[in-house]
C-alpha cells in the first residue's frame, strides 16, 4: 500500500522545488535501503505532476487514486526484481509508445528527403508530403494525436491533456470539412 504521508521529506521538499520553479529533470531513480520510502516518493512525485486537488498532491482525486492503484496509463513503476541493474526488457515498454508513434511520420519523411532525388514523377513527393502531414494531424486515432499526447502530457495532468487532445481532434475534424 503507498501511503504518500511516508516519504522522504528532504527529497520531496527538492522535488516540489524543481516542480514549482519547472526545473524538474527528465528522470529520477528513487533508491532507499527499505524500499518503501523510495517508492513512496516516487509515487508521490507521480501525484504531483498529476493532480487535480488545490493542494497538491492530495491523494483523493481521480489522477491521484488511479496512480496509487496502479492503474493510471502514464505511470510504470520499474522493480529491480532482485538483481542489481535493470533488464532492457523493463526500460523497452516505456520506449515503445513514443516509437510507434514516430514510426509513421518519420518513415514518410524518410521516403521523401531520400527518394525524391531518384524518382522524377512529381506525384511520388506529393504523396509522400500529404502522407507525411496527414499522419500529423493531431487526430486521435493517428500518430500526431499520440505525439501532441505525450507533449500534452510534460505540461498538463493527464486528465487535462487528454480533454485537450479530443478538443484539438474535433477542432481538426471540423476545419478540414
Amino acid at each position: 500500500m503507498i501511503d504518500l504521508k511516508n516519504i522522504g521529506q528532504k527529497q520531496a521538499d527538492l522535488l516540489r522545488d524543481a516542480y514549482l520553479n519547472k526545473k524538474v529533470a527528465h528522470s529520477y531513480l528513487f533508491v532507499d535501503p527499505m524500499q518503501k520510502k523510495g517508492i513512496n516518493t516516487a509515487y508521490w512525485l507521480a501525484c504531483l505532476f498529476n493532480c487535480l486537488g488545490e493542494d497538491k498532491p492530495d491523494g483523493t482525486c481521480n489522477n491521484c487514486q488511479r496512480i496509487l492503484d496502479g492503474n493510471h496509463p502514464d505511470v510504470f513503476l520499474v522493480k529491480l526484481e532482485g538483481k542489481q541493474t535493470l533488464s532492457i526488457d523493463q526500460i523497452r515498454p516505456l520506449k515503445e509508445e513514443l516509437m510507434i508513434a514516430l514510426a509513421g511520420p518519420g518513415m514518410q519523411l524518410m521516403f521523401y528527403l531520400f527518394f525524391s532525388n531518384i524518382v522524377i514523377d512529381p506525384v511520388f513527393r506529393h504523396y509522400h508530403i500529404l502522407m507525411l502531414l496527414f499522419n500529423l494531424l493531431p487526430v486521435v486515432p493517428l500518430d500526431g494525436s499520440k505525439i501532441a499526447n505525450i507533449l500534452m502530457n510534460y505540461h498538463y495532468p493527464f486528465l487535462k491533456s487528454y480533454r485537450g487532445m479530443i478538443g484539438l481532434s474535433v477542432i481538426t475534424i471540423i476545419s478540414t470539412m
